[in-house]
């Protein structure tokens, strides 16, 4: 039995990419619906206000923080060496 060069086809990288991009989806998909079904409405509203508070409070640190004398960080150029 002869076989066609055609027939087979090998697996290029960004079809392995492809294919694994779409098993990752699945699996986030799948533990997303598992997190929102174990926490009701109300649980996934104060996730939500704490993940924006922290969050807020880590930028707000950081822009503030930066312009004071909290974190005071000077970038000098390097020498030029010869």
């Amino acid at each position: 039995m002869k076989r066609d060069k055609n027939a087979i086809q090998k697996a290029t990288l960004p079809q392995h990419i492809t294919v694994l991009y779409l098993r990752l989806k699945l699996a986030w998909v799948e533990w997303m619906d598992r997190q929102s079904t174990r926490l009701g409405r109300r649980g996934q509203y104060i996730g939500l206000v704490l993940f924006v508070s922290i969050s807020l409070s880590c930028c707000l640190l950081l822009i503030f923080g930066g312009t004071s004398k909290i974190i005071n960080a000077t970038i000098e150029p390097l020498p030029i060496s010869k």
